[in-house]
């Protein structure tokens, strides 16, 4: 037998006794999981028998007598080299931080462990409607990058606000709904601007505003919440810096990244469904499935992989992998930034991204059809700055136009902002972008002021 035949019968040999060590561990050993060591040793394995299986053409290719195959393996060989040498550049630049850069998960290749929270998270996916929530009677303290320390607590109904009873006990309530500007979220609770301005107006006001959702979601916060408590009129937070970015089955392979339950409307149906990107909420990343049995969150992304087609497999396996992948999308992204410095979502905005925004806006006008309704609408930094550049404000009439219908009241802030005296930059936290004491103290101001405000409080009556 001939020293390469050889030595390939040995190295299969080998592979398949490995294989079968790593199996019978596996087998022998509670849970029978498909993990030894918090790899999925059968992907691994499985990488290391075609990437094994190349090698073997490859020098097949070479050893051939035709020259037809001894240049397709010359070809495959420089290809392989190149892409190799790439990856190799790649995890350099992004190991060193030399690039803006995500490493790149291998959840595909692994138990997903660093998803798991250090402590059981304050913002979580608790509620099978809402989604993303918190726990009630919760409480969270963090050291906040300007030196202040944050205090979250939030009341018996998982809203961060004071104790509520579901009828009011004190004359005219207003409800607010929206994301982490309502919330408050980088400022202690009192100095919010919904505190503030009870403490103006003597009505109360129920804070239902949470980090990291959209329309959809306050759309589902209220109709599931706000809704139990007795009030006359509602206020909805806008921030377009964000709140474009619903979920989508589109986005499906994101979920390999961070599988989360988040809702969304399905655009093929009409009228449109509400549905979410998981079957189940236990599913979900943070959640308190999660939190007591890691293990959930690896599965969950097997079966989401194991959903895609063949195609969408293929890019999941190099979005989870490959080291020059993330470098690529992290380039584009800043480079995005940086070639167009004026770049604002109240103007990129694309027409289908209005329709899903626009829905989720009617949907909750007639959720609180038989309520007075304020929407207002706020910048982020750099879209106080573009505007300042190109005074260019696509979205106000739009949502103008939506208001209008509904005959919805309706305040940009934008311009309020932009004529601010002071410094810009002081209305927001430096190093996260969210309202400082100053901006949730301007927001108040603009509001207690507003005749729409007014009026939807009785103030001017």
């Amino acid at each position: 037998m001939r020293p390469l035949k050889k030595s390939i019968i040995l190295v299969i040999g080998l592979y398949v006794l490995s294989y079968g060590v790593l199996l019978a561990y596996d087998f022998f050993r509670v849970p029978f999981d498909g993990l030894v060591a918090g790899w999925r040793y059968h992907r691994v394995m499985g990488i290391v028998g075609v990437l094994g299986g190349l090698l073997v053409l490859l020098i097949r290719g070479f050893r051939s007598r035709s020259t037809i195959y001894q240049n397709i393996s010359l070809s495959a060989s420089t290809l392989v080299f190149l892409l190799l040498m790439l990856e190799a550049v790649s995890w350099i630049i992004i190991r060193t931080q030399w690039l803006p850069a995500a490493k790149p998960r291998h959840h595909l290749l692994n138990d997903a462990r660093d998803l798991k929270s250090h402590r059981r998270p304050f913002w979580g996916y608790f509620d099978q409607d809402l989604a993303f929530w918190r726990l009630p009677n919760d409480t969270l303290s963090v050291g906040a990058c300007h030196g202040e320390t944050i205090y979250y607590k939030t009341n018996s109904y998982g809203a961060r606000d004071e104790e509520r009873t579901p009828a009011s006990t004190t004359g005219k309530r207003v409800v607010f709904v929206g994301d982490s500007f309502i919330e408050g979220y980088m400022v202690n609770t009192p100095q919010r601007a919904t505190n503030r301005l009870e403490q103006k107006t003597g009505v109360e006001h129920l804070n239902f505003g949470i980090v990291g959702t959209s329309p959809i979601n306050y759309y589902l916060t209220y109709k599931h919440m706000g809704k139990k408590f007795e009030h006359d009129a509602v206020v909805i937070g806008l921030l377009p810096a964000n709140d474009f970015e619903d979920y989508t089955h589109r986005k499906r392979i994101g979920l390999i990244e961070t599988p989360i339950y988040r809702p969304y409307w399905d655009i093929k149906s009409r009228p449109y469904q509400l549905k979410y990107s998981l079957d189940s909420l236990g599913q979900s990343a943070y959640s308190l499935e999660h939190d007591r049995d890691h293990t959930i969150v690896h599965r969950t992304i097997d079966h989401v992989y194991r959903s895609l087609p063949l195609g969408k497999k293929v890019h999941a396996a190099f979005m989870d992998n490959s080291y020059t992948y993330q470098l690529i999308k992290g380039l584009r992204k800043e480079r995005v930034v940086k070639v167009n410095k004026n770049y604002s979502r109240y103007n990129d905005y694309t027409e289908a991204e209005w329709e899903v925004f626009a829905h989720s806006l009617e949907r909750l006008f007639q959720e609180a059809a038989d309520k007075q309704i304020l929407v207002m609408m706020y910048p982020i930094l750099n879209e106080i700055e573009s505007y300042a550049e190109t005074k260019q404000n696509r979205i106000r009439n739009q949502i103008a136009a939506l208001c209008e219908k509904y005959q919805v009241g309706f305040i940009d802030l934008l311009p309020y902002f932009h004529a601010y005296e002071g410094d810009w930059q002081d209305l927001y936290v430096p190093c996260d972008g969210h309202w400082s004491e100053r901006g949730e103290e301007l927001v108040s101001e603009i509001l207690y002021n507003h005749p729409l405000y007014q009026n939807l409080l009785g103030l001017n009556e």
